[in-house]
């Protein structure tokens, strides 16, 4: 993994998840992977047909379900390892490196996740809520 620094972190949306698939995939820079919150709410959709054409499938998913009267959470089905965390940064969203750990006792999995890389801080990247797991798989 290359720690890269995203380029437009005053822009109204950052590049910080570009930033990110760009250091997971050991690019020299972001500017070789689309911008994609710049598409606003179809960059889901753009994030994926990227990532098919480079040979990868990206799946997110959120760590908890929050309702009026439970929190549930999701388990995540994907081994540990690296993932792209998106979280809240002073209310804005934001995607930063993480490693997942899985602790298994009995039928119960309880899942942490460690900041390793932060597009905006580098590796000062503790104070992140993390509300959303992406992992990106190599297609074979």
């Amino acid at each position: 993994m290359k720690k890269l620094k995203q380029l437009n972190p005053s822009n109204s949306h950052g590049d910080c998840l570009r930033t990110c698939f760009a250091c997971l995939l050991d690019f020299d820079s972001p500017e070789q992977v689309p911008d994609f919150a710049e598409r606003g709410k179809v960059y889901e959709t753009v994030l994926r047909e990227w990532c098919k054409k480079e040979g990868y499938i990206y799946t997110q998913m959120p760590t908890h379900i929050q309702t009026k009267d439970t929190e549930i959470q999701i388990p995540v089905i994907f081994p540990t390892g690296i993932g792209i965390g998106v979280t809240r940064y002073g209310g804005i969203p934001h995607a930063i490196i993480i490693e997942v750990f899985a602790k298994v006792d009995g039928d119960l999995t309880d899942y942490s996740f460690k900041p390793i890389w932060c597009p905006l801080q580098g590796d000062d990247c503790q104070d992140y809520e993390v509300l959303e797991v992406g992992f990106l798989s190599k297609v074979v």
